[in-house]
């Protein structure tokens, strides 16, 4: 490229002559050839300059060019040359966007970028003649000579068309990166949904290896014996994927905790894959934290889990906000998407966790105090065990707790029965919970759950039973099983409406059992009323029982009018369509409701 002087008139003509010498190429190889002749022009000319004052050779050379005068005024050239480099950094730019866009799959190089990469090669080319014509007219510098408004306006207005080009190229470029990424993710998506739903295994690994990878080990132990193990430690086991984000997982790591213990643990293994959809320093601080002191297994790097792998999780599995507990059998089969709930409600009996498993136990289970209140409270669950009566209350109103405690100490005096009482507090269990448990231990008004855990898991447990009813109903429905019963003759089913019912009251409720006899429940005026009336049902006590006794008094005395509320918990996307009201069996009806509530 031995152009030199160049004028306006003149560069229109010359940029399509030089772009005619290498038509025959791409418009990525002509810019880069372009670009190059530039390079070697330019080189040269800073090599001179450069070495000027000490090499002889150089000032022949610069003789030669006609170059010594403006070589001698370092200062003068390089405020000339800034101007040019700017123009110089601008083309590099755009051509370097202009070859990664040629680097994408050809059916992705649309009209989008094709309508603009002549134009923007247009202006590469005539900016590399305006370059040149400032180092080739160097030579003709005066002494302290600046460059002309004309000049310094013709760089700075093909910088801006350059940046300007080179900013809808790269917004363009971003959204065919996405729609790739997007197409990758979706087709490593349909894989792990064949993965794990039609292809058979041998063994639980491969799938493993297709959901984790590139990930391809594992964390095991806690403390100092932590170690890097390969995923393949996991051959022939029953797995337990614990899925979660970082937060609020706690409460379920500490339940896990306890589980793990027990014998049973060596019949299958745990393996935690933390989720989040975008990774910090502090996530990374968090997870460090988190998997320390885990005795089971921990995915590392899952800052490196694939965005199909999360989205698998997410909508196959319906990981949301709350942790799940995916069974996977050793041949890699999923055995339950989720068995957080059959853990909380059974424990250990719920293994290998599987759907057949969860129904074979419903279908076992009978409605009792003992099984309500199994693994949350072992001192009334010994009182219950010695023959005692337990009733099981809550609510939030510290003058109804002193009341009907006071009424149950009465009636129980001349009833002539042993009699515990056991305060489980509400569902969402808040630190306002908290000075009502004490006030209840200060006055020895009864006995109480431990903590606010104990609390949280009681009603865990609950919310847990509903939906797994809720997912054994909906399977029925779906698959036509038999062997299940209709939710409307579900009476265990109707039982856990009515305590979710009362784990929503603030205003008290109360359930009285005794081992596996009938359990007498009402809300919380209404039971304090009936055991204010003791004078008037005690008569029947000797006939039917205590229980029959105080239950069908409580159901003499139900208000004509009444006004039944019921939260659902946050469940796996399993809604019913209709619910029945645990008073009248009438249809409940439908509302929405958000709530936020800050103690």
């Amino acid at each position: 490229m031995m152009t030199s002087g160049l004028h306006l008139d003149t560069r229109n003509t010359t940029t399509f002559s030089v772009l005619s010498l290498v038509s025959k190429y791409r418009w990525d190889a002509k810019l880069v050839l372009v670009l190059a002749a530039l390079a070697v022009k330019y080189g040269v000319f800073l090599l001179l300059a450069e070495t000027y004052a000490t090499n002889q050779l150089t000032k022949s050379l610069a003789l030669i060019k006609q170059l010594p005068s403006i070589f001698s005024r370092q200062n003068a050239l390089h405020q000339r040359l800034d101007k040019t480099r700017i123009l110089m950094q601008d083309m590099v730019d755009l051509t370097t966007t202009i070859i990664h866009i040629y680097q994408l799959p050809p059916h992705h190089i649309t009209a989008a970028f094709t309508d603009h990469i002549p134009t923007a090669v247009y202006w590469i080319v005539r900016s590399v003649l305006i370059c040149v014509s400032h180092i080739s007219g160097a030579s003709g510098f005066k002494q302290d000579q600046v460059m002309s408004f004309m000049e310094v306006s013709e760089i700075h207005e093909n910088s801006e068309r350059l940046r300007k080009i080179n900013a809808y190229l790269l917004e363009q470029l971003k959204k065919s990166h996405l729609t790739i990424e997007d197409g990758i993710v979706e087709e490593e998506y349909q894989e792990l949904i064949q993965t794990f739903t039609t292809i058979i295994h041998v063994d639980v690994v491969p799938p493993l290896l297709r959901l984790l990878r590139p990930i391809d080990f594992l964390y095991h132990g806690a403390g100092d014996s932590k170690r890097r193990v390969g995923i393949n430690v996991l051959t022939q086991k029953h797995v337990l994927l614990l899925v979660s984000d970082l937060e609020n997982i706690e409460k379920e790591l500490y339940i896990l905790e306890s589980l793990y213990t027990e014998a049973w643990q060596q019949s299958f293994e745990i393996l935690w894959v933390p989720v989040q959809d975008f990774w910090t320093d502090a996530h990374d601080a968090k997870f460090e934290s988190l998997h320390s002191n885990m005795r089971w297994y921990v995915l590392g790097e899952p800052r490196r889990l694939r965005r199909a792998a999360v989205r698998f999780m997410r909508e196959w599995w319906g990981f949301k906000n709350r942790p799940i507990l995916v069974a996977l059998d050793p041949k890699g089969q999923v055995m339950s998407t989720n068995a957080f709930p059959m853990v909380w409600i059974w424990q250990s009996f719920a293994y290998p966790f599987t759907t057949a498993r969860e129904r074979d136990l419903w279908v076992e289970q009978e409605w009792n105090l003992e099984f309500l209140i199994d693994g949350t409270d072992p001192h009334s669950l010994n009182q219950l065990v010695e023959g005692k009566y337990i009733c099981v209350y809550g609510g939030e109103d510290m003058q109804w707790i002193r009341n009907f405690t006071s009424l149950w100490r009465s009636v129980a005096k001349a009833a002539n029965i042993q009699l515990e009482m056991v305060y489980v507090g509400k569902r969402n269990p808040k630190n306002g919970i908290q000075p009502i448990i004490n006030t209840i231990r200060q006055e020895n008004l009864s006995h109480t759950l431990p903590d606010l855990f104990q609390i949280w898991f009681f009603w865990t447990r609950i919310e847990s039973m509903w939906e797994s009813k809720q997912r054994m109903l909906k399977a029925q429905r779906t698959k036509g099983r038999e062997g299940f019963k209709e939710e409307e003759k579900d009476l265990v089913l109707q039982e856990i409406v009515a305590m979710l019912g009362f784990g929503g009251e603030g205003d008290g409720w109360g359930l009285v059992s005794k081992t596996a006899d009938l359990m007498v429940r009402a809300k919380g005026h209404l039971f304090s009323k009936g055991l204010s009336e003791f004078n008037e049902w005690e008569v029947n006590i000797p006939t039917h029982g205590f229980l029959k006794a105080l239950n069908d008094h409580l159901l003499m005395r139900l208000p004509p009018h009444h006004c039944t509320r019921f939260m659902l918990p946050e469940t796996a996307g399993i809604i019913p369509d209709e619910v029945e009201c645990t008073e009248c069996r009438r249809t409940m009806e439908k509302y929405y409701l958000y709530q936020c509530c800050l103690e």
